[in-house]
């Protein structure tokens, strides 16, 4: 009998532009699945969307496996895709044991255990919990209500036991167990995290609340290169993506891992998340010496108000000396923008998408030609879209949004799910497709009249179609 499953559900809605292999290997599951193999249980794995198992799949490898337990892992976008798959689950597999978390589950416990095949929700960090819990199944570990960090059904009633601190020494766990991942399956296989969550107060993002006290750990510099350097001779990678939130929180940290990679004559290229206000001409040579070639910034807004609004952190002055300086250095750029926060008008959404088009033309062809070997720019755009666990989501009603739908299958991020004070969700819907695809002669709306003609669910011609995990 295997002790456990560990699965990631595959998204609802799939993009036609995203590859038609795994993004990248989900992390989080390769260190559950170390933790409980370095403790000595039997772990199978299953990206469904990467390895292409679709229900039928899922439910004849439980029946064959009769795995005692079986961990899914969701965020919104795969969250009912989880809550499905559990069902198929229990329909063959009665006494198997399902246990859900991610940061959907961690702020909808209520919502998750309503669905009768889910026996108990890891909330926050799952390293620690998982293992206690693996151990109270194999009938050698603590009741459920002595395990921190776990919500349960009692007969009728909702039980959430006190919350497991975080892990303070990321440094004591294993690393990933890669060898469990498909791993030519996947666009991007080389991903590594090197610290856990942030120390901003974005009103958009839940990292400051799944990551509470303290708001950022790292690991130490050594460790990361000794991680990257098996990523090369192990695994023939040398190609990868520093998935923190953001790897250059700490400078001096990000500079020591440059600095280690550099004098190991790693020869590998990278990218990483970043931060308008951490940047400097010194970090952006060294990031360059030690192979970066890519950073990613959440610029979010052109307004200075509303950036200090969503508690960004960041000056709105600064940026286009900072995406300047970046690719001055060979650095290839991305920023990120929000359509739809709480205070936005058409005004301001406009100021939003004349900065992405000033600093796109940093990184046009005639600016590198005449400046030399300059990295290129390119903006993405999202529409606010409030996740459970966030300011944004919590404080909805105070700052004037109203949600139009609770499905969590509509949350793609470019679906419009809600309305503010000052936007409606055919205004959303076309503010993002100008910013991404330009003004419109006959595609955007540029009258009441023009709006009310084109189709409620026009954005979902980006969407492909259901990737479920029904049979």
């Amino acid at each position: 009998m295997l002790d456990i499953l560990l699965v990631l559900p595959p998204p609802v809605i799939s993009s036609p532009i995203d590859p038609p292999k795994g993004i990248a290997p989900p992390l989080g599951l390769g260190y559950l699945a170390a933790v409980l193999e370095q403790a000595g249980y039997q772990v199978a794995l299953l990206d469904m969307q990467a390895e292409h198992v679709r229900g039928a799949d899922l439910t004849q490898f439980v029946r064959e496996q009769q795995p005692r337990v079986v961990g899914i892992s969701t965020v919104v976008k795969t969250y009912k895709n989880g809550l499905r798959a559990a069902q198929l689950i229990k329909n063959v597999a009665p006494a198997t044991k399902v246990i859900v978390g991610g940061p959907q589950a961690t702020f909808l416990v209520d919502e998750t255990l309503a669905c009768p095949a889910v026996d108990v929700v890891v909330r926050f960090e799952g390293e620690e919990t998982m293992l206690e819990l693996m151990h109270h199944f194999a009938d050698h570990g603590p009741a459920l209500d002595r395990i921190r960090g776990i919500a349960f059904r009692d007969g009728d009633r909702i039980c959430q036991t006190d919350p497991r601190p975080l892990i303070a020494d990321l440094d004591s766990l294993p690393w990933p167990a890669r060898r469990l991942f498909k791993l030519e399956q996947y666009a991007e296989p080389g991903i590594l995290i090197t610290a856990r969550g942030c120390s901003s107060q974005c009103v958009f993002c839940a990292a400051n609340t799944l990551y509470p006290d303290p708001p950022y750990r790292a690991r130490s510099p050594r460790l990361v290169v000794d991680e990257i350097e098996e990523l090369v001779k192990r695994y023939r990678l040398n190609s990868f993506f520093i998935a923190d939130d953001t790897f250059t929180l700490w400078p001096k940290r990000a500079i020591d891992i440059c600095e280690l990679l550099i004098a190991r004559g790693l020869k590998v290229n990278w990218t990483c998340e970043a931060r308008i206000n951490t940047m400097t001409a010194h970090l952006a040579e060294k990031l360059v010496e030690a192979g970066c070639t890519g950073v990613n910034y959440g610029v979010e807004t052109g307004n200075p108000e509303i950036m200090r609004q969503i508690r960004k952190g960041i000056r709105l002055a600064r940026v286009e000396d900072v995406v300047n300086l970046s690719q001055a250095r060979g650095l290839d750029v991305v920023c990120s923008f929000i359509i739809g926060l709480p205070q936005d008008t058409f005004k301001t959404v406009g100021q939003t998408i004349e900065l992405s088009r000033r600093l796109e033309k940093l990184g046009t062809p005639s600016t590198r030609e005449r400046q030399g070997s300059r990295g290129r720019v390119t903006c993405s755009f999202t529409i606010l879209t409030p996740l459970p666990g966030t300011h944004v989501y919590e404080h909805a009603q105070e700052l004037g949004i109203r949600f139009l739908t609770k499905d969590w299958d509509h949350y793609t991020l470019v679906e419009p799910v809600i309305e503010t004070q000052h936007l409606q969700a055919s205004d959303l819907h076309n503010l993002y497709f100008e910013a991404t695809l330009g003004p419109r002669s006959t595609l955007f709306a540029t009258t009441e009249k023009d709006a009310a003609d084109l189709p409620a669910n026009d954005s979902r011609r980006l969407q492909g179609n259901l990737s479920g995990v029904r049979p």
